[in-house]
């Protein structure tokens, strides 16, 4: 699928289980990591056939979907807000950090900041991937500009 080494599957698998039996109470609600395991093998068949330099996640929550991203790129960098703030559904970026640890991913950057205003130098990005954010940001015009901002020439805006 996609030009993807065929160890990449077996990896997302690999993450998959090692939450659901590792890692239930930081699960979202029932079946979350069999359905955003799901979605993200569907996602794969939007990426580009060969594997990506640098991506940038916004929103990334528990650190689910970035560990995947760790997979087909070789640099990632998820953000978050800092702290838990349960009106913008973000639960805060020490989740995220305490998964990739149990985990043992060593290719993915935390960074506590807002879509709106993001902290990284202009054309960065071959890629901007957010999973069920954007709804959640409360001035998307300017996340968008910040988007466009920070995706390279050519780059792709997965939301």
């Amino acid at each position: 699928m996609r030009g993807l080494e065929p160890d990449v599957y077996q990896s997302l698998h690999t993450i998959r289980d090692y939450c659901i039996k590792n890692a239930r109470e930081i699960e979202r609600w029932p079946s979350f990591y069999r359905r955003r395991y799901d979605e993200f093998l569907s996602y794969l068949s939007f990426f580009p056939e060969s594997k990506l330099n640098s991506v940038l996640e916004l929103g990334c929550g528990i650190g689910y979907q970035s560990a995947f991203l760790a997979k087909v790129a070789d640099r990632v960098i998820a953000t978050d807000l800092e702290e838990e703030d349960i009106q913008d559904h973000a639960p805060g970026i020490k989740l995220a950090e305490q998964l990739h640890e149990k985990l043992k991913i060593s290719n993915i950057e935390l960074k506590a900041c807002s879509a709106e205003d993001l902290p990284f130098p202009a054309t960065s990005f071959d890629m901007v991937f957010s999973s069920h954010v954007f709804e959640h940001i409360p001035d998307q015009s300017k996340a968008l500009i910040e988007i466009h901002r920070v995706l390279k020439p050519g780059g792709i805006h997965f939301l």
